[in-house]
């Protein structure tokens, strides 16, 4: 539960900003106060925030473009991307997969690059794929 605590919050953030943090938390709080005290929430997210400074380049300018939980579709099945970035000048893309636990599985990376090429609009570009894991605090491990 706390890895969809997790990517839930980070869904609403785009640039860091403090507002979007504070609608994060307040959206946090709605959805998942029945199921986890308010302690739990706002403890688990002031983890997951310090591991955001890590991640630095999540939040660069360059990346012009930033959707969340963005639904691709390879094969007839739903591909969906924790986060998309695109820097539209340079013609690049990055995917990104967030994690708070420990499995990982590269393929799940190849469906996703597999998936993007597939759209009309980055293949037409010519935009470069990457893809990476983002390694974030693990939520469940915090002592309350």
């Amino acid at each position: 539960m706390f890895g969809n605590l997790a990517h839930y919050y980070l869904s609403f953030i785009k640039r860091n900003l403090d507002e979007e943090h504070e609608r994060a938390l307040r959206q946090c709080l709605a959805f998942y106060g029945s199921l986890l005290t308010q302690s739990e929430i706002v403890s688990r997210i002031e983890l997951l925030r310090a591991s955001l400074a890590e991640h630095t380049y999540l939040f660069e300018p360059c990346w012009d473009k930033v959707f969340t939980e963005f639904s691709l579709y390879l094969d007839g099945r739903e591909k969906r991307l924790d986060r998309l970035m695109l820097d539209t000048h340079a013609k690049e893309a990055l995917i990104l997969d967030f994690k708070t636990g420990t499995s990982m599985d590269d393929s799940q990376l190849r469906d996703y690059e597999q998936a993007l090429e597939r759209v009309w609009a980055i293949s037409e570009q010519g935009y470069n794929i990457s893809s990476r894991f983002v390694i974030l605090a693990n939520l469940g491990d915090l002592e309350l």
